[in-house]
């Protein structure tokens, strides 16, 4: 959504906050962050601070009667692991979450990006399932949609611009 211009360079540490809250209620868990930073870059023009900050909230239920305390390795109550001979269902948890990210107007009127090109503000929505076959496999399969400020280049040839994108992606993680 985002590419700076070549003489742009990012300078020092950046300084950034975030408040946490987190509600877990049996197989409900419920999470939300609040973020605010400034980064500094520096072009040819000179030094530039670029407020950020942003927000997600995002819910997971496992349907298969597992309790979470925390976000961490999950046991399923029924493990599936034929190497073990457990044939069960594993844990299953939907899962949605919603996002977004605003970088200060800096980033155009300071000439650190092209505002024909780009947009400062991306929301994101995510539609997961989440299973935990066993306490070391977790696959994730999620739609995740993006919605953009304005629209943002994905074909320089065609000079093709898009408002928003879709992407179905999976992962598997492994615990040891």
């Amino acid at each position: 959504f985002l590419e700076f211009e070549e003489d742009v360079v990012a300078l020092g540490a950046r300084r950034q906050a975030a408040l946490h809250l987190a509600w877990y209620q049996r197989g409900l868990s419920l999470e939300s962050e609040v973020q605010t930073g400034r980064f500094r870059y520096a072009n040819l023009d000179g030094k530039v601070t670029v407020p950020v900050s942003g927000y997600h909230v995002a819910v997971g239920y496992f349907i298969t009667g597992e309790e979470v305390t925390n976000r961490s390795v999950v046991v399923p109550l029924r493990p599936f692991n034929p190497a073990s001979q457990q044939w069960g269902t594993g844990a299953i948890e939907p899962f949605f979450r919603f996002s977004q990210l605003t970088l200060g107007e800096e980033v155009f009127s300071r000439e650190l990006a092209e505002e024909a090109d780009w947009t400062r503000r991306i929301s994101l929505g995510d539609l997961a399932w989440n299973w935990y076959p066993n306490r070391f496999l977790n696959l994730s399969f999620d739609w995740q949609a993006s919605l953009y400020g304005s629209p943002v280049l994905v074909d320089e040839a065609d000079d093709r611009r898009i408002r928003r994108s879709h992407v179905l992606w999976m992962r598997m993680q492994v615990a040891f």
